[in-house]
């Protein structure tokens, strides 16, 4: 129970110790993986990833990868390439290949809660639309 009163101006100066303390990306992640680590770590508060999490949000950092990867290749595709039929094939497999990697990104992203859908209560959302001063986007 706490105490009663004003607080003095000593307990007010005392600040609390930050215990927690970012995660650092795992040493089997590629330069590239532990950047997109570390962009979602830096941008979220410290203790917001427990450590049984850390092999998922691993993987996730892998996913973005390789989408990011399987787009530059269709990027890249030229358009003379998709007149013959193994350049057709090859990219509809390019295409397919990062249909499948997004699918597993958005799951682990969901998984992880890093979506605006999975860390919203629809209550909360619905409470914020309903304000007066609320503009939807579209309008």
């Amino acid at each position: 129970m706490g105490s009663r009163g004003r607080k003095s101006v000593a307990a007010l100066a005392v600040r609390p110790l930050v215990t927690a303390t970012a995660p650092d990306a795992p040493y089997d992640l590629t330069d590239e993986q532990a950047a997109v680590w570390r962009g979602i770590v830096d941008t979220l508060p410290a203790d917001f990833f427990p450590a049984e999490s850390f092999d998922t949000l691993a993987s996730y950092c892998r996913s973005v990868c390789v989408a990011r990867r399987l787009s530059n290749l269709i990027d890249n595709f030229k358009d003379e390439w998709l007149a013959q039929d193994a350049g057709l094939d090859r990219y509809s497999k390019l295409v397919k290949l990062r249909e499948v990697e997004v699918r597993n990104l958005l799951a682990t992203a969901r998984a992880l809660r890093l979506t605006n859908q999975s860390r919203y209560r629809p209550t909360k959302a619905g409470t914020l639309a309903s304000t007066p001063n609320f503009q939807k986007p579209w309008e």
